[in-house]
């Protein structure tokens, strides 16, 4: 799905295509969602061995969130910043500058959605580990 926040006449057609088609086959759309959450439950079941409860899973929604600002991102002209570079060298906390606070949150999001797993990881093989009797070494 294309956001609706288009800069170009040639993007507004495209997302007016895309609305279009969604208006048309929301049944898609749920069955997207639902298969790319399970998508990520299996990935995470088969590589980290985390079980994912439900959709509202924080393994789940950090994903969604952080991929979710890799797409706004990605489009182009999407923040003022792509068109005054210079704007990349203020504070976040000056009027204007929401794109780094939207930036800082995405980056948090992205992080906790690599190393989240690998920590859950590493702290089920410190318990696994910790089962473990030590054997004495004889010499």
């Amino acid at each position: 799905m294309r956001y609706l926040i288009a800069s170009s006449s040639r993007q507004r057609t495209l997302a007016t295509i895309s609305g279009s088609k969604l208006v048309q086959q929301p049944l898609r759309l749920v069955l997207t969602i639902l298969f790319s959450s399970a998508f990520a439950a299996t990935i995470l079941s088969v590589t980290y061995d985390i079980t994912v409860k439900d959709s509202d899973d924080p393994y789940i929604t950090t994903a969604e969130i952080a991929l979710d600002g890799f797409a706004e991102a990605g489009i182009p002209g999407s923040f003022v910043v792509d068109y005054l570079p210079f704007l990349k060298y203020i504070p976040s906390w000056m009027p204007g500058a929401g794109f780094k606070r939207k930036a800082a949150h995405w980056a948090r999001a992205n992080e906790d959605m690599c190393e989240k797993p690998f920590l859950h990881v590493k702290d089920q093989l410190v318990s696994w580990m910790s089962t473990i009797p030590n054997i004495p070494h004889q010499s």
